[in-house]
């Protein structure tokens, strides 16, 4: 198990550091560009905070929705659930693309976390059920 783990460790290194290179070293100016874009295309004078705030609204959504999405799984079935998450990750890019305003950035974001939330919450669900003496594995 040591050899297992030494070499899972080593693989997720190696990951981090693709994903280090392929990104860039400064993040947050990427983000910032992003605002500033975005303030530009409303013509009005936003601050960064007012924007990054659409980040809150979708991580929100995303995380305490998840009983309910949990409720739909059991009536539904997990590939319905899936589907229609789906549905709603790809409204809220394409609104997101067209944004105008901080009403409909916000509206987005939580179309958006509605949507991941019903993804990722289906399946972890799922993962756990297949795997139930590993379960803080799947979880992660």
């Amino acid at each position: 198990m040591p050899r297992a783990a030494a070499a899972a460790f080593t693989v997720s290194l190696a990951a981090a550091g693709f994903w280090h290179r392929l990104h860039g070293d400064d993040r947050q100016s990427a983000i910032r560009l992003d605002a500033i874009r975005f303030a530009d295309r409303c013509q009005i004078p936003l601050g960064r905070a007012a924007i990054q705030v659409a980040f809150s609204i979708f991580v929100l959504t995303e995380t305490w929705l998840v009983p309910v999405e949990g409720w739909f799984v059991d009536r539904f079935g997990p590939k319905i659930v899936v589907l229609i998450g789906g549905v709603l990750v790809g409204i809220a890019w394409v609104m997101n693309a067209f944004a105008d305003s901080l009403v409909l950035l916000y509206t987005a974001a939580a179309i958006g976390g509605i949507g991941a939330g019903a993804v990722y919450g289906t399946c972890i669900g799922n993962a756990l059920k297949w795997f139930p003496d590993r379960r803080g594995l799947c979880a992660g």
